[in-house]
């Protein structure tokens, strides 16, 4: 997958799929091909814009025209590919558990969040760690916090009871 240039991500049996997270972390263009996929981290101010890094296509298109997948992604420009790549790799830190950076007598030459081995979310270069802000556990969190204001709302328009 890490030599991909695209993951195809068909539909699983629910309504999200692991495919879309291995693509991310493997640094792999999602190719969703998938209706109504409840896509990770995609509520408002999540600063998470799937357009920008993956390719979405219907399920009927696909269905319907077996070379319509290929032609669209031989369609892309290299300059196309180039920028889903580097915001790709920008918000894929928002997927990772990133560990808390260890401190030995001050001494930062710890790699934070290094999960390939060749640098990237999290280096330590030239002593500065990357701003770790934005990680999964922080995602999850304000995902829950935008489901809990969706329920008060729910719950003051149909009463309390709703949810029992």
């Amino acid at each position: 997958m890490r030599r991909s240039t695209f993951c195809l991500c068909p539909r699983g049996f629910a309504v999200w799929s692991p495919r879309i997270y291995e693509s991310v972390l493997a640094g792999c263009i999602p190719v969703i091909m998938a209706d109504n996929m409840h896509l990770p981290f995609s509520y408002t101010g999540s600063g998470i814009d799937w357009r920008t890094f993956s390719i979405m296509i219907p399920e009927k298109v696909v269905q319907s025209n077996t070379n319509v997948l290929k032609d669209l992604l031989l369609s892309l420009t290299e300059e196309d590919i180039l920028l889903k790549q580097i915001e790709l790799r920008r918000i894929r830190k928002t997927m990772l558990y990133i560990k808390p950076l260890n401190k030995i007598g001050g001494d930062q030459k710890d790699r934070v969040g290094d999960v390939d081995g060749v640098g990237g979310v999290g280096d330590v270069e030239g002593g500065v760690v990357e701003d770790l802000q934005g990680d999964a556990f922080e995602n999850i969190v304000l995902a829950l916090r935008e489901k809990a204001k969706a329920m008060r709302f729910v719950s003051a328009k149909h009463g309390p009871g709703f949810w029992l």
